[in-house]
């Protein structure tokens, strides 16, 4: 599942992605309440298909009240329905484009240097996530741990979430902001879709860390008019999610300096290392986008 947006009113130098002007532009004011209707839309899919689908379990099996905390195959089944309702809907109402048109021109080497970009910038956001201190609430917590852990968690978390939120925050939302904002505008634009991804988390310890990949997100899908590079960014950051609290139980809401048990000069090690991956990796898609 993989668009190009065809809409994006210009292209910035070095974009070798094809856009089109559409005949007519919607007035400043659809355009804004188009944004507000996605973002609303995202979160009431969810609301929906989690309170329906607790309820709906309940009345199956008799139960007076699920505990998604601790029931796994709920949790990911309603996780999984979610985002492929989510990709249905903005699908189908065209709020998010589909196209083959970028997969063709067989963009691999992109694709590559954007999932070293993602294993080197994870470090660096948690990094700058954990200087905020703040805790992930206890249940979201749970409920997080819950999911990854379980077999079906990876395809869930790792792969149709990333699908299901690109398509929203990059495919509609940003898309959108972009024809608003315009050219001059650009960060303006890819930083309040960025926002409006953080706050889309739902807790203040996940705002800071997805507001800074949402920005990254964000230059992608600007630089290439698809969201592809972004689908696999996100994908990686996911899965690394996912297989970090499966080898380490406990650690989803564990400091970065706590990984390496309080030895400084280990860390700042590893935060070398990640720059020397992200740096290049920046760079050879800053010349290939």
């Amino acid at each position: 599942m993989i668009m190009n947006n065809s809409t994006t009113p210009s292209t910035p130098s070095g974009d070798n992605s094809t856009h089109s002007t559409p005949p007519t532009r919607p007035s400043t004011g659809r355009q804004i309440l188009d944004i507000v209707l996605f973002f609303i839309m995202f979160l009431l899919i969810q609301m929906v298909v989690m309170a329906g689908g607790v309820k709906l379990y309940d009345m199956i099996k008799g139960a007076g009240s699920t505990n998604l905390l601790t029931n796994g195959n709920l949790m990911v089944g309603l996780t999984l329905l979610n985002s492929v309702v989510v990709g249905a809907v903005f699908m189908a109402l065209r709020w998010s484009p589909f196209s083959r048109s970028y997969m063709q021109k067989r963009p691999w080497a992109v694709l590559i240097w954007t999932a070293l970009l993602a294993l080197g910038s994870i470090p660096l956001a948690e990094a700058l996530s954990s200087l905020t201190n703040v805790k992930m609430p206890a249940e979201e917590l749970q409920l997080l741990t819950t999911l990854v852990t379980h077999p079906w968690g990876w395809i869930a978390v790792g792969v149709l979430v990333p699908i299901a939120e690109e398509m929203v925050f990059r495919g509609a939302i940003l898309r959108t902001l972009l024809t608003l904002c315009g050219h001059r505008w650009r960060w303006g634009a890819i930083v309040l879709s960025a926002l409006l991804f953080g706050l889309a988390h739902g807790n203040m310890a996940q705002l800071l860390n997805a507001t800074l990949l949402g920005c990254l997100l964000g230059w992608l899908y600007y630089r290439s008019g698809s969201i592809a590079p972004g689908i696999v960014f996100h994908m990686v950051n996911n899965s690394v999610a996912v297989l970090l609290v499966r080898l380490m139980p406990g650690s989803a809401d564990m400091q970065l300096v706590d990984l390496f048990a309080g030895d400084t000069p280990r860390l700042i090690l590893f935060m070398l290392c990640a720059l020397c991956v992200f740096v290049p990796s920046l760079w050879q898609l800053r010349q290939r986008l």
